[in-house]
């Protein structure tokens, strides 16, 4: 995903536990500190903190990739409008005019669809894979 975001010359988000949402590219001290590990009073103000930077960056986007697993998907509280999304995971925060979605059973399938956004070479690929609605 970070490849991709450099590649279309894109901003790219990454949601952390320790530091809630925060650019790629941030520099931020090594850690430790999992979702799982947080007790409910921490996911609380982590999902928090993630809605305050949200309400910063909602869009309207062109395009979008949201890819969250399971857990992460509980403390994104975000609203994303874009024209055109793709979205991996269990997730229904997206708006689009148009969007590509997978909610994979397996870790395979996962890996499958990131590896066909990875061959993306410009934005036109990446619109290319949500028109023709398929990640092969």
């Amino acid at each position: 995903m970070f490849v991709l975001a450099e590649r279309l010359g894109a901003r790219c988000f990454v949601l952390s536990a320790k530091y809630a949402l925060i650019e790629c590219d941030a520099r931020v001290e090594p850690y430790e500190l999992y979702l799982g590990e947080l007790g409910p009073e921490e996911r609380e103000r982590l999902k928090r903190r993630v809605g305050e930077r949200c309400d910063e960056l909602r869009g309207p986007w062109y395009l979008a990739v949201v890819n969250l697993s399971g857990r992460y998907s509980e403390v994104f509280p975000c609203r994303v409008e874009a024209r055109y999304a793709v979205v991996i995971g269990k997730v229904d925060v997206v708006s689009a005019e148009k969007a590509l979605r997978l909610v994979p059973k397996t870790i395979g399938q996962r890996n499958s669809a990131l590896k066909a956004l990875g061959r993306a070479r410009s934005l036109e690929d990446v619109i290319r894979l949500i028109e023709e609605g398929t990640f092969h």
